[in-house]
C-alpha cells in the first residue's frame, strides 16, 4: 500500500479518529518538499486538496473506505486529514445529515487522471447520480490542485462552489489556514465567521490517518 492509508475496524458503525498534526504553513498554499517522485513517473508530486462526505449507510465507513482506497493508488500518497463533521445537506434538503472531511494528497497525476481515480472510487462504492446534490454513498471532489487555476468542461480548479460551503471550509482550515479567498481573506480567519461555521459541528466518532 502506498502511502498512510485510514485504517481500523468499525466499531458500532464509526471508525477510530486520528488526525495528523497540521502545523504551520507559510504560504497560501504549501510547497510540498522532500518527496520522492511516484514510481511510473519522472514528475515531482504535487499537492491536492480533496473534499469526502457520505450521508447513505455507515457513513464514516464510506469515508473510511475511499480514503483508503485512494491511498492504495500507486501514485497517490494520502498526507493528512481534517477532522469529520457532520453537516446540514446543501443544495437539496430533504435528505439525511452528511459527513464531510478533506484530505490532503501528495500525486504525480494531472488533474483529469486524479479526477479519474476519484471518481472510479465513487462508482466501486456504490455512488449513484440520480439527483443533483442528492444523497450519496460517498462523494469526493477535487477542490485545490497545486494552486491551479483550470476551467475545464469535466473539471474547475478551484471548485467553483467550495467558497459557499461551509463544510467545505471549516475542515479545509485545519490543513491550510493560511489559504487566501478571492476575497483576500485568510481562510482561517473566514470561518470563524458564524455565518460560515453554522451548521458545521465535529462528528464524535470518524476517521482519518493513523
Amino acid at each position: 500500500m502506498n502511502g498512510s492509508a485510514m485504517s481500523g475496524a468499525a466499531m458500532n458503525g464509526a471508525v477510530a479518529l486520528t488526525v495528523m498534526p497540521v502545523g504551520s504553513i507559510s504560504s497560501s498554499m504549501p510547497a510540498l518538499s522532500e518527496t520522492p517522485p511516484s514510481e511510473g513517473s519522472s514528475a515531482p508530486p504535487v499537492l491536492a486538496y480533496i473534499g469526502a462526505g457520505s450521508n447513505l449507510g455507515d457513513r464514516a465507513g464510506c469515508l473510511a473506505r475511499a480514503a483508503g482506497l485512494l491511498s492504495e493508488h500507486q501514485r497517490v500518497k494520502v498526507l493528512r486529514a481534517s477532522r469529520i463533521y457532520e453537516t446540514e445537506p446543501w443544495g437539496y434538503h430533504d435528505q439525511p445529515r452528511f459527513l464531510n472531511m478533506i484530505l490532503e494528497v501528495a500525486t504525480d497525476l494531472v488533474p483529469l487522471e486524479l479526477l479519474d481515480v476519484l471518481q472510479g472510487i465513487e462508482n466501486a462504492l456504490g455512488r449513484k447520480r440520480f439527483v443533483r446534490w442528492g444523497p450519496r454513498t460517498v462523494d469526493l471532489d477535487l477542490l485545490l490542485y497545486d494552486g491551479l487555476a483550470i476551467d475545464e468542461d469535466r473539471l474547475t480548479i478551484p471548485h467553483p462552489r467550495m467558497w459557499d460551503r461551509g463544510f467545505v471550509l471549516v475542515p479545509l482550515a485545519e490543513l491550510i489556514p493560511d489559504l487566501m479567498t478571492p476575497a483576500g481573506e485568510r481562510l482561517g480567519d473566514l470561518v470563524r465567521r458564524p455565518e460560515v461555521s453554522r451548521g458545521v459541528v465535529p462528528y464524535p466518532a470518524g476517521c482519518a490517518i493513523p
